[in-house]
């Protein structure tokens, strides 16, 4: 979890890879606690958190985004 909020601070670009999907490429810019769980907001799709257990393994890049 301190490893994707340093992601969120220095707007790196993030991988998710779960074991049931493909490789997502998000631009994290907030997370939210709710009904228990983690929801990542993806700033490519602000309106669709991406929930805590749909995370899988997480790539941080040096790649960053603007917004």
């Amino acid at each position: 979890m301190s490893a994707l909020a340093e992601a969120i601070r220095t707007r790196a670009v993030v991988r998710l890879r779960s074991r049931d999907a493909d490789a997502r490429r998000v631009h994290p810019v907030g997370l939210v606690r709710r009904d228990g769980g983690w929801l990542l907001i993806d700033a490519l799709d602000p309106e669709v958190p991406v929930p805590e257990a749909d995370w899988g393994t997480l790539n941080i890049s040096r790649r960053t985004f603007d917004g």
